[in-house]
C-alpha cells in the first residue's frame, strides 16, 4: 500500500481509506447482524421444540397452540417475524449511538 500511495497527498489518501473504512464497516455490521437473528430463531426453535416434546404444551388454553413444535424442519414463520421486529425496534431505539461511535 505505502509503494501505491506514497505520491498522493495525506488528503487525498484520508479521502478514499475514508470512504473504504465506510463500506468495510457497513459489511461488517451487516455480517454480524446477518449472524444474531439466525442464532435468536434457532434458540427459540429448539425451545418450542423441545417444550413440544416434552409435553409442556400439552394443556395449553387453544389459544396459544401455535408455540407447539411437533417437527424440527424450519423455523415457524412467526418466529422469524418476530426476531425481525425486535432487531429493527432495538437498532432504531439504541443502535444509533452504536453506530455513532
Amino acid at each position: 500500500l505505502f509503494l501505491i500511495f506514497h505520491r498522493f497527498t495525506p488528503a487525498a489518501v484520508h479521502s478514499v481509506f475514508g470512504k473504504l473504512q465506510i463500506l468495510s464497516a457497513a459489511w461488517m455490521a451487516h455480517s454480524h447482524g446477518t449472524n444474531d437473528a439466525q442464532k435468536t430463531m434457532g434458540i427459540i426453535t429448539l425451545a418450542l421444540f423441545t417444550g413440544t416434546k416434552a409435553g409442556s404444551f400439552d394443556h395449553l388454553p387453544g389459544w396459544l397452540t401455535f408455540l407447539q413444535t411437533p417437527a424440527f424442519t424450519a423455523i415457524p414463520a412467526w418466529v422469524t417475524i418476530l426476531c425481525a421486529i425486535t432487531m429493527a425496534t432495538g437498532t432504531a431505539a439504541g443502535g444509533w449511538r452504536i453506530i455513532r461511535t
